[in-house]
């Protein structure tokens, strides 16, 4: 991950990851959003089997991912 926060959406932003994003934005938090997360890994690992990305649980819509400076 670069370094900072994303939240990272499975698919398409719902109302709750409306929610999170407005509230990072809200609470000043530099962050970034990333969308349809789980069809981009499935595409890179039909490409790259050793790619290592992130995993979602069945049903997970979003994860906030902090990225260590480097």
């Amino acid at each position: 991950m670069r370094p900072g926060i994303s939240v990272m959406v499975a698919g398409e932003p719902s109302a709750t990851t409306q929610a999170v994003d407005e509230a990072l934005s809200r609470a000043r938090v530099d962050h970034v959003l990333g969308t349809e997360y789980r069809q981009y890994s499935e595409e890179r690992r039909r490409a790259d089997p050793n790619w290592q990305g992130l995993e979602f649980a069945p049903g997970q819509e979003f994860l906030i991912v902090v990225g260590r400076r480097q």
